[in-house]
């Protein structure tokens, strides 16, 4: 039987055995990608661990902010003096998004590339197997550390028939979430069939970078075909491309199989007051809508606003002709940084938004074109003519590695790594949560949270202050603490810097009801324990400033039994570990960065 596309990158990067899903295995990238936002925390922590030079095949720092003030040009200077120093390349802040510039310089077919980048799933399209990762796991993975991962679900999407025109990539995702009814959350959606002859590259990039956000997909696979190649071609990159071509019908490869007709997919309707084309937005879609707007009737009443997303679009947009055709049709051009490009009116079409965010005002590029002219959105795409591609970009903004010496800022210290959890520890109740206590609860976020993201001191010293200004102040006297909370603890943005800010602040293990998705994942791999209530009533006997005693969890399956005894009050009661095994004992090791660095020493000697 021919595996599927996933079972074969994975295999070669875990090894020959092919699990059931849902078992634990582990993987190395061969890329990783870096913006400004995780680049700090995760270089920090390859240092930490004693990592000098990267060990896999590419990584790219690619910040999305200018530098403004002392602290952004601080990171900045860290960030490509780290680069030049480890071995990894650099790109100039303003080129682009970091995805963008991967995808259009570095992805290749048949690699598997580890980011948190909003978009960088996008190249899954190129046949890049694009796996979820937080700065920690990059690190790991910088380092040739091997990371944890569930082995996921492969639905393989049949793609059949040819689409009606107007009809564009957002439009194909949309009644692909409606095929799925919720069969794609968690699981590889890996595309195949007849039909994808007749998808262009700009709508496979629209399906794979925001399958995840609309289907809860972890990563969306396109083979590698001629599309492919010819795109590559374009891009001056005919020398990357490979074929790679998974199973193709029901034959038992996939864990399940599902089939969407295109000629069945109809446009939206284009409704909307005001139309903006967003940062993520692809070159050939911009272009399109371009050329529809110099052959079509202009609607003076449906303002239009483009954003910029960097120099590489505008220099390849000017020698397009695209920019002045904008312009020509009364478009507002904004760079991203401009802070009105940050708002988004009520009733605004978007059409390039964040790939990460499930927005209901993002649509296609021809719902988007015919909004603002007299046509439907079949007519829009037909008055655009054929594509034209000109010569590509010039890559003067990656820096190459070159050795040096890194020069550090301010926020730019390594933290103490936390202790493990191998034998029973005594912590008291440091605060209780409540329910709903998500990361913008836990840490106020601000310009100064943001300078300080990469410092875990700094970030446990305003970690809980919402809750209880005086939180931190209690931990720190008290050297160990557990955290004791409801429903949905954690999760929400910045979810990552409060596990990391809390286990700097001597937080070892945390007690809820339930947690957000992906909480108890980053907790374990910060070496904070992650533990269950079993009866609703034990939460209420917990108090701020009981102490307890806790065991490290044992035994092979997830759910077992921890019995912790309340000192305080002298009384025993149970409470559960979820966490499967490796990660479990990867959080009894003291965290993911414990384990980077004493593989690291052993490596060594």
């Amino acid at each position: 039987m021919q595996p599927t596309l996933t079972a074969f990158l994975l295999r070669a990067r875990s090894g020959p055995a092919w699990a059931a899903p849902g078992v634990p295995i582990e993987w190395r990238p061969e890329h990783v990608l870096l913006d400004d936002a995780d680049g700090t925390v995760a270089a920090l922590a390859f240092e930490t661990a004693g990592a000098t030079r990267v060990a896999c095949e590419l990584v790219l720092f690619a910040p999305q902010r200018e530098a403004s003030g002392p602290d952004g040009g601080e990171d900045l200077r860290y960030l490509q003096s780290f680069a030049s120093v480890s071995g990894a390349h650099f790109v100039r802040p303003g080129a682009g998004t970091a995805a963008a510039i991967h995808r259009r310089r570095f992805a290749l077919p048949g690699r598997v590339l580890s980011s948190a980048v909003p978009g960088a799933a996008a190249a899954g399209a190129l046949g890049m197997l694009v796996l979820p990762a937080c700065a920690l796991e990059c690190a790991a993975g910088m380092a040739g550390e091997p990371l944890l991962l569930a082995r996921p679900r492969v639905v393989g999407v049949e793609w059949t028939g040819v689409p009606d025109p107007g009809v564009s990539g957002h439009d194909i995702l949309l009644a692909l979430e409606r095929r799925l009814a919720g069969e794609g959350s968690g699981a590889v959606l890996e595309c195949h069939g007849i039909g994808l002859l007749s998808l262009p590259m700009n709508d496979r990039f629209a399906i794979a970078a925001r399958a995840g956000a609309l289907t809860g997909a972890l990563a969306t696979l396109f083979p590698s075909d001629d599309r492919t190649r010819a795109w590559l071609r374009a891009a001056g990159r005919d020398a990357d491309w490979r074929r790679l071509e998974g199973p193709e019908g029901g034959d038992g490869a996939f864990d399940s199989l599902i089939s969407l007709d295109l000629s069945r997919v109809r446009p939206e309707r284009p409704e909307g007051t005001r139309v903006r084309i967003g940062p993520f937005a692809e070159d050939e879609d911009v272009h399109g809508l371009a050329r529809t707007l110099a052959h079509g009737k202009r609607l003076d009443d449906v303002p239009l606003e483009v954003v910029v997303p960097g120099r590489m679009a505008l220099e390849a947009w000017t020698a397009a002709g695209t920019l002045d055709a904008l312009r020509a049709a009364g478009a507002q051009i904004m760079d991203r940084a401009d802070p009105l490009a940050a708002a988004l009116p009520a009733g605004t079409l978007l059409m390039g938004g964040d790939p990460a965010s499930e927005a209901a005002s993002e649509r296609g590029v021809w719902t988007c074109a015919a909004r603002l002219t007299a046509h439907t959105p079949a007519e829009a795409m037909v008055s655009a003519g054929a594509p034209t591609h000109g010569a590509p970009p010039l890559w003067d903004d990656v820096i190459e590695p070159a050795g040096g010496t890194i020069e550090r800022g301010t926020h730019h210290r390594a933290g103490a790594l936390p202790p493990a959890h191998t034998e029973a520890f005594r912590a008291v109740a440091l605060l209780e949560a409540g329910d709903d206590a998500s990361a913008p609860r836990l840490l106020p976020w601000g310009p100064r949270a943001w300078a300080a993201r990469a410092d875990a001191e700094e970030l446990a010293a305003a970690l809980f202050r919402p809750l209880d200004p005086e939180a931190p102040a209690r931990a720190r006297a008290h050297g160990t603490c557990i955290v004791v909370a409801g429903e949905r603890f954690g999760g929400g943005t910045h979810a990552e810097a409060v596990a990391r800010a809390a286990a700097a602040l001597g937080v070892r293990a945390v007690i809820a009801t339930s947690y957000a998705e992906g909480e108890e994942r980053l907790l374990a791999l910060h070496g904070v324990l992650p533990l269950r209530w079993l009866e609703p009533a034990d939460r209420r006997e917990v108090r701020a400033g009981d102490e307890l005693e806790v065991p490290p969890p044992v035994g092979p399956a997830p759910g077992g039994r921890v019995a912790l005894r309340h000192l305080t009050r002298g009384f025993t009661f149970d409470v559960r570990c979820d966490l499967e095994l490796p990660l479990r004992e990867l959080a009894r090791a003291g965290g993911l960065l414990h384990a980077m660095r004493d593989a690291l020493a052993e490596g060594a000697r």
